[in-house]
């Protein structure tokens, strides 16, 4: 089984019991620097998710295979369902194996932070996309409100200059 466990942005104490369980039972664990700096101390291999997931993938059934019994848990930020790496693992590994704990995504978290609801809000992503922003541009002038994923690539510098 592949736990995709969702951390918040206050880290650890974001967690809840089914996703620590997941996590410090797992003999597989995947996730950024950052996520994995979080568990130092509980055993199980690593991976470090650094460049295309089709690396990640094959680390993953590389581990399970031959060992059913053991679990593999894969840090996410936030909700892994919200423009995050669980639906890449689904579509490759399958619903049946692979478990969701979500947390508070990002912009759930920006929002609590600047007392704005949700309603109405566009929630897209530039993360990944490469050089081209015009879909992405056309899809926030579309709307009136919209929160935007960026990365190092897509900053919101260089989409607020594409816009």
């Amino acid at each position: 089984m592949i736990y995709v466990t969702g951390i918040g942005g206050a880290g650890v104490e974001s967690l809840c019991r089914r996703a620590l369980e997941a996590i410090s039972s797992a003999g597989l664990i995947a996730g950024g620097s950052r996520h994995l700096a979080l568990f130092k101390g509980v055993d199980g291999e690593r991976v470090v998710i650094k460049g295309g997931l089709d690396s990640l993938a094959s680390s993953i059934g590389a581990y399970l295979e031959g060992r059913p019994e053991k679990c593999v848990a894969v840090l996410a930020t936030g909700d892994p369902l919200l423009f995050g790496i669980a639906g890449f693992l689904i579509k490759r590994f399958g619903k049946k194996n692979v478990t969701i704990i979500p947390n508070v995504s990002v912009v759930q978290e920006a929002l609590a932070l600047i007392k704005e609801t949700a309603n109405g809000l566009q929630v897209l992503s530039g993360h990944s996309r490469g050089a081209d922003l015009t879909g992405l541009c056309e899809g926030i002038l579309a709307s009136a409100r919209t929160a935007v994923f960026t990365d190092e690539v897509n900053t919101p510098g260089r989409i607020s200059r594409a816009l």
